[in-house]
């Protein structure tokens, strides 16, 4: 397989949904005010035109407006912004990244190509040359020490322009896949902001109460921006004040960041939960644990009808009550196990803290209806049922690493080559099981005959 060079709006076109449930209900979607994004984000356009100059003026697209107020540091499929300068809560300028603060996000950027790279088809062209230059590449960046940072020898350059070149990039644009460091909730907000400002149609998916007070929010342009600091989020505080991020949240929000930003660039045409998996996947494999909150849903406007409704669906999962949480070495199977019941699985009501229902439908199938039993236990069955298919998905994705090694890497390749926005192949993920696995995927209750069927004999037995 030929790695693809796609057009921006591949990932301009997906909305990474996975964010944390931080907003306070002081901070209510009614009551939201985009002035922070506003003021900040004008402030930030203005500081990177005066040092830019003229030049840079004109440019319309937030990598070119802003890559003066930043070092880019490149990592083969990424590439890492380091501020220079940061805004305070005011506007005023402030120091920008601390070297030390980079050195682990340039590892989590290295570890996720190589998380993908032991989980595609080694048989691919350009595999066996991208591996190798990964390892190149991991030497360059044990050498960083401080900002401005030497540039790349010239073996490394050669190894970053192999690891592009497999991924499938750089972007027509020109671009990597970028993820911006943001050390302060102001300087967050105010990229966020610029974003907004410099592209009008984004606004109305990012500037929201919830994109506030998150850790990472996706703007739609093949970039994410990371905000090192919580949001405080006692009532009567301000959105704009930080409050610290332990190391552990550090390294999962980021990791499950930019795994959104490389799995939906690679496989854009699979279902949702599948990239969502995938991404939590990859956070387990290279963090230990995921305790992130993501919905599994690319875009709000495509959420099931079981979540609420706009971006209060986010406020379904329950971190603190969910039963699948935690470090998970075997994805959750264990737990999963726990809940299995009369051939189907106990969803809990989280609200109430009991058991709800039992779920024996099938969930991974081609357009899966709504689970009855997600519906009828009321509101806290649908927190417990976001929860269970947080892990359920997680599990399946484990289990076929598990059972099927071979198979799953030809499976990823294979979704690779799926044309993006291909109706025809809205379905593409269970035709391919179909191909390679001579099963179907959640259309029947017959192990012998499905695939997901196979999987809860497999979580059962």
């Amino acid at each position: 397989m030929l790695s693809p060079i796609v057009s921006l709006r591949r990932l301009a076109g997906v909305r990474v949904a996975s964010l944390a449930l931080v907003a306070t209900p002081a901070i209510a979607a009614q009551n939201f005010d985009v002035e922070p994004f506003e003021r900040l984000g004008q402030r930030l356009v203005e500081l990177a035109d005066e040092r830019a100059g003229p030049s840079a003026n004109s440019a319309d697209t937030t990598s070119e407006r802003l890559r003066s107020l930043h070092d880019a540091l490149p990592f083969g499929a990424f590439e890492l912004w380091a501020p220079l300068v940061t805004l305070d809560a005011k506007g005023r300028e402030a120091p920008g990244a601390r070297a030390k603060d980079l050195v682990d996000r340039g590892r989590a950027l290295l570890a996720l190509q190589r998380y993908w790279l032991d989980r595609e088809d080694p048989s691919e062209p350009t595999s066996a040359a991208a591996r190798a230059a990964l390892t190149r590449v991991e030497g360059w960046w044990s050498s960083f020490q401080a900002l401005p940072h030497t540039p790349p020898s010239e073996d490394a350059q050669s190894a970053l322009a192999a690891l592009e070149a497999h991924f499938g990039l750089p972007m027509r644009s020109g671009r990597r896949l970028t993820m911006i460091l943001a050390p302060t909730r102001a300087q967050y907000v105010a990229v966020v902001g610029a974003r907004g400002l410099l592209s009008v149609r984004t606004q109305r998916h990012i500037w929201n109460h919830v994109e506030l007070t998150a850790p990472f929010t996706a703007l739609l342009d093949g970039s994410s921006v990371f905000a090192a600091t919580w949001a405080l989020r006692h009532e009567g505080s301000a959105v704009l004040e930080d409050s610290g991020m332990s190391r552990p949240e550090r390294e999962q929000w980021f990791t499950h960041a930019a795994a959104h930003q490389i799995i939906y660039w690679l496989v854009p045409m699979t279902p949702p939960w599948f990239v969502e998996a995938l991404a939590i996947d990859a956070t387990l494999t290279l963090c230990g644990a995921d305790e992130t909150n993501c919905t599994g849903c690319r875009e709000v406007e495509s959420m099931p009808t079981w979540w609420i409704g706009g971006l209060e669906a986010l406020a379904l999962l329950s971190r603190e009550k969910g039963p699948f949480r935690g470090a998970s070495s075997n994805r959750f199977a264990k737990p999963l196990r726990a809940a299995a019941r009369d051939g189907g699985f106990t969803i809990l009501d989280l609200d109430r803290e009991r058991p709800a229902e039992v779920l024996r439908a099938l969930i991974l199938g081609p357009d899966a209806p709504t689970p009855a039993e997600a519906v009828q236990g009321g509101l806290g069955a649908r927190k417990g049922f976001a929860e269970f298919q947080r892990a359920y998905s997680v599990a399946f994705v484990g289990f076929l690493q598990a059972e099927f090694p071979e198979r799953f890497r030809v499976l990823l390749s294979a979704l690779r080559d799926v044309p993006f926005h291909s109706t025809a192949e809205r379905n593409a993920l269970h035709r391919l099981v179909r191909e390679h696995f001579q099963l179907t995927l959640g259309e029947s209750h017959d192990p012998e005959a499905d695939l997901e069927a196979r999987f809860r004999a497999w979580l059962v037995r």
